[in-house]
C-alpha cells in the first residue's frame, strides 16, 4: 500500500508531444519508464531503490503522466507515490521504541532522537512535493 499524491495542469500542446516530453524528463531525472502508451507515462525508481538516504530523500517511489483530453485544452495528470506506508511505519515503530525506552529509563531528551525521524519524513513529503511539480511544470 503506498500513498498517492495527484497534481494537474493545463496545457495547449498535441498529445505526441507531451508524451515526447514526459518521457524525455522521466529519462532526464534516471527514472525507468515502467509503460508508455499514447496518453499515459508510468515510471518507476527501481535503479535507486536501495541507494542512500540522501538520494532516496529527492526521488519519488513511482509515478504515472495520463494525458487527459478536454475540447480546448489537453490536462496533464501527474500521479505520484512520493512516500511507502512501510517507510512510515518503520519511522512510527522506531519512534515509539525511542519513546518508551526514554520514559523507562527517565531519559527524556532521548525523546528529541525521534524528532530526528520524524523531521526526515515531514522533509522528504515537502521535497518531493516541489520535485513533482518541477517535473510537471518542465512537460
Amino acid at each position: 500500500m503506498r500513498l498517492r499524491y495527484r497534481i494537474t495542469r493545463s496545457t495547449t500542446l498535441d498529445p505526441e508531444t507531451i508524451i515526447k516530453r514526459t518521457i524525455l524528463v522521466v529519462k532526464d531525472n534516471e527514472y525507468r519508464i515502467a509503460n508508455s502508451t499514447e496518453h499515459e507515462v508510468s515510471f518507476d525508481n527501481k535503479k535507486y531503490m536501495f541507494s542512500s538516504r540522501i538520494a532516496n530523500v529527492s526521488r519519488v517511489n513511482s509515478g504515472k503522466f495520463e494525458i487527459e483530453n478536454n475540447k480546448e485544452d489537453r490536462t496533464i495528470i501527474f500521479e505520484y507515490y512520493p512516500i511507502t506506508i512501510s517507510e512510515f511505519v518503520l519511522v512510527a515503530v522506531i519512534s515509539i521504541v525511542i519513546v518508551v525506552f526514554a520514559i523507562i529509563n527517565d531519559i527524556y531528551p532521548a525523546v528529541l532522537i525521534s524528532l530526528i525521524f520524524i523531521g526526515q519524513l515531514i522533509f522528504k513529503h515537502f521535497n518531493l512535493k516541489m520535485l513533482a511539480k518541477e517535473m510537471l511544470e518542465e512537460i
